[in-house]
């Protein structure tokens, strides 16, 4: 008698019907995220597959099979719950506190990030942080003083477990607005994100932007005079200085493309790019580029 397991073949067709059932919207929306933080189970199951296999075949690929199908089930049953969602959602909202200037600091991983200047009176910050994770947290810390500044701090929590639903990437969603009513200090740390921020109507001092493999669409303030530096790797940068605002501009390219608007700011020297009437201007911007591999675009 042919007592050979047959758990291999077993188990490609268990995958292959859960996979049917998803195509007919059988099982639940959010199966995968739960499947996927069941990964653990697929070790258990081929341990027990493979132990259980030196007494009989057939045995050691029955056991991987039965661990295999409750795993399934369990990320079933917990799916068509109401408990463990797929999406977080964190609004915020930080007062003013009586602050004269403000500080904000974003550390963003993969995902996006959008930036304006919509807060209401008396905030100082409003928004909407969400993400696709398996596990919740963006850890938010806020330091005011009368008088002086008010800085808060947003960050990614560190070693979180993304879910992986079909079709869906990975990601985290940051919709942020920030008064424009007291002078500000903006510095964001950013992975593989996209990231647009418009600063048109912020009395914004400084920007400072280190960003990996990330798309960065920027609007620079209208009004006010702004620094702004950014150290970007393999990145496309796109900076938008509005009408009526002087530029300085010098870029340290390193391989990268760059595409700079010389009619509004010519060229000075190898990397400098500056408008006529930069040093008198009451509107202009300092930005200093330090790019690798990347697209740099300046209009």
């Amino acid at each position: 008698m042919d007592q050979r397991g047959f758990g291999f073949g077993g188990a490609l067709i268990l995958v292959g019907i859960v996979a049917l059932l998803w195509n007919f919207d059988v099982l639940p929306d959010r199966f995968w995220p739960f499947a996927w933080s069941l990964w653990p189970v697929a070790l258990v199951a081929v341990g027990a597959g493979l132990a259980l296999s030196r007494i009989r075949p057939w045995l050691g690929s029955t056991a991987l099979l039965v661990v295999l199908v409750a795993g399934f089930g369990t990320a079933w049953g917990l799916a068509a719950t109401d408990e463990g969602p797929l999406l977080h959602r964190k609004s915020i909202g930080v007062e003013n506190g009586g602050a004269a200037s403000g500080r904000l600091e974003v550390q963003v991983g993969a995902g996006s990030l959008s930036l304006g200047a919509q807060a209401p009176p008396g905030l100082l910050l409003v928004g909407k942080l969400e993400s696709h994770a398996i596990t919740d947290g963006f850890p938010i810390s806020e330091s005011h003083v009368y008088g002086g500044p008010s800085i808060i701090k947003l960050r990614s929590a560190p070693g979180r477990e993304f879910s992986f639903l079909p079709g869906q990437s990975p990601s985290e969603e940051w919709t942020l607005h920030l008064t424009p009513r007291i002078p500000t200090e903006i510095r964001i740390d950013a992975g593989a994100a996209e990231i647009d921020l418009n600063l048109r109507d912020l009395d914004l001092k400084h920007l400072e932007i280190d960003a990996g493999a990330a798309d960065i669409d920027v609007t620079m303030p209208a009004a006010g005079i702004t620094e702004a530096s950014f150290e970007v790797g393999a990145a496309s940068l796109r900076i938008t200085v509005p009408k009526g605002v002087a530029a300085r501009i010098e870029v340290d390219a390193g391989l990268s493309s760059v595409r700079i608007n010389d009619g509004r700011f010519p060229q000075a020297s190898d990397d400098v790019y500056i408008s006529p009437d930069f040093d008198h201007a009451d509107n202009r911007v300092d930005i200093t580029i330090d790019a690798g591999a990347s697209h740099v675009e300046i209009r």
